[in-house]
Order: structure tokens, then C-alpha cells, then sequence
């Protein structure tokens, strides 16, 4: 069944240096070719309500984002001995499904990130999906234990092999390129590696491993209600206590049993492929000190 008929696409592109610029846009369902027909996008936009509340709402989002950059920029140490340059970027607006059925869905789009730039070549990105950041003290923590880790002095430690523990943030790293990539359908399929060691059903790693990639996860930089094929968002296992559970797919790799909702465009303009949206481990049951400890029964050979 053809799921989408047109997606059509009203954004407001800003920064802090930029003024207000919005960017209607219409494409065919997996196509390339972009439509311009800019009264006949309004016209449909107007259908579903959307047109004056877009504008009112990205005008209140911004107040707030740039309210939220400016307690930011000034909580933060001046004595830093390299210079810090914010290109903190802000983007709103709606992706609008027309169903073949007649029911229309849309995503709101929301991306506001504090990227900042350093005269090292260093840079910090830290992003968030929703009308305010969550926790300014958070973000401003962030910052300032990224510059401590990048600015400070580093021990030199020989090279060998060491069981080491990992903070989730880095374990969120290696579960997004280790694992996530590995499960998109469309990059299994094109390796015959992955297909011999990832087998479902198979048990691959750890009982306490559970690994998912949920696009409606709270305030997730990769989150959504829809993928850009208009399926309705759920949550895939990907592992499941040590075993091998389900893969990432689009449309073209879905079926009776196996549904999409990982159908990702890089840009609205390009084909949709099969992409994670926020993908993260569960929590298992040991304790801190639990890990610890047995990390010091484990001998490494070099």
C-alpha cells in the first residue's frame, strides 16, 4: 500500500545571527523531484490548521531559545583560555503526510543546538527537542566537564589491553555505531559479515544486554511520531536479554510481520533509507561497585 501521496515541508531556518526565513516546500513520495507550487502548499497547509499556528508557535519557541543561549553564554567561566564562539542554531516548522486514505499526519519539527566553537579546533554540540531545554544547569555542567576533558592535562598510559567501565554517554556512542548501524536492514543485507554473526534468534552477547530503538523517546535527538514514509512510530528490540530480536526497516523491507518505522530522508529532498532513530541499552541490575569489583578479577594478557 502507497503510504504517502506527498509530503510537504514548512520550516523556519534561524540562528542567532540569521533572521526569520521560511521554506515551504512540497515532494513526491520517494522522489527527488520537489514540487514548487507554493499557493497549493498553503492551500493545504490552511486545510489542516497549521498555517498560523506554525508561525505563532516558532515566534514563542525562539524567544525562549534565545533566552536559554543567553543564561548559558553567561553562566559560563570567563576565563577560559581558549576563545568560545556560539553558533547556537534553531530550526521549526512541519512535516505534513497526505495518506492515501485521506488522513493526513505531521511531525512538529524542533532542532535547537548550542554548538560551540573553539580557536583548538574542538568542538561541542548539545541539542534538544523541545520548546525549552530541560535543565539549563545541565547543559551548563556539560559544557564545563567537556572543556575540563578537553583542555586539561592528560595522564599517558602504555599500550596494552584493559577491561575498562564506561560512562552511558560513551556507551551510548558505541551502542549508536556498533550496534544501531549494524541492525539497519538495508546495511545487514549488504554484508555478508554481519548476516553470519547477527542471526535472529541467536544469542550474541550477555543475558543482561537489551538493546531498542524507540523514535518516541522523551526529548531524544532522533525522536518523532512518524517516520518520513508516515508510519507511525514504535519501539524496535533490537536485542533482547543476549538474543538477536528484530532489525531497522522502511517500507521496502516490510511485511506482514515485520513493520516500518525507520524510513529516514538526510534531507527531505532525498529517498527515505533505513536509519536509527534514538537507539540506547537498558539498564541492567549490578551495582556500581558490583562492576567494579569484578573488573578486578578479569585478567587482561598484552
Amino acid at each position: 500500500m502507497k503510504i504517502v501521496d506527498y509530503i510537504y515541508i514548512i520550516e523556519s531556518i534561524n540562528d542567532i545571527y540569521m533572521k526569520d526565513g521560511w521554506q515551504f516546500e512540497m515532494y513526491e513520495t520517494n522522489s527527488k523531484h520537489k514540487t514548487n507550487n507554493f499557493e497549493k502548499i498553503c492551500i493545504q497547509i490552511e486545510k489542516v490548521k497549521l498555517l498560523n499556528d506554525v508561525v505563532s508557535a516558532n515566534f514563542e519557541y525562539r524567544k525562549k531559545f534565545l533566552k536559554n543561549v543567553s543564561v548559558i553564554r553567561e553562566q559560563l567561566p570567563k576565563n577560559l583560555k581558549n576563545k568560545r564562539k556560539f553558533n547556537s542554531k534553531y530550526n521549526y516548522g512541519y512535516r505534513i503526510y497526505f495518506l492515501d486514505d485521506g488522513e493526513i499526519r505531521y511531525n512538529e519539527i524542533l532542532r535547537q543546538t548550542v554548538e560551540i566553537e573553539y580557536d583548538t579546533g574542538y568542538t561541542i554540540d548539545i541539542g534538544s527537542r523541545i520548546a525549552e531545554f530541560i535543565n539549563i544547569e545541565e547543559f551548563i555542567y556539560r559544557i564545563k566537564s567537556y572543556e575540563k576533558y578537553y583542555f586539561e592535562e592528560k595522564k599517558e598510559i602504555d599500550n596494552g589491553e584493559y577491561t575498562i567501565v564506561v560512562d552511558p554517554e560513551l556507551a551510548g556512542l558505541l551502542i549508536h555505531e556498533l550496534v544501531g548501524h549494524s541492525f539497519e536492514y538495508d546495511v545487514w543485507l549488504g554484508s555478508e559479515y554481519l548476516q553470519k554473526v547477527l542471526i535472529p534468534g541467536k544469542k550474541t552477547t550477555s543475558k543482561q544486554i537489551n538493546i531498542m530503538d524507540n523514535p518516541q523517546y522523551y526529548n531524544g535527538y532522533g525522536s518523532y511520531q512518524y517516520d518520513d514514509e508516515g508510519n507511525k512510530a514504535f519501539t524496535t528490540h533490537l536485542i533482547k536479554d543476549g538474543v538477536v530480536a528484530e532489525f531497522l526497516r522502511s517500507m521496502e523491507y516490510a511485511n506482514d510481520v515485520y513493520k516500518s518505522c525507520n524510513a529516514r530522508r538526510l534531507t527531505v529532498s532525498e529517498e527515505p533509507l533505513v536509519r536509527m532513530s534514538n537507539t540506547y541499552m537498558r539498564p541492567g541490575n549490578d551495582s556500581i561497585d558490583s562492576i567494579f569489583r569484578n573488573c578486578r578479577k578479569i585478567k587482561c594478557t598484552i
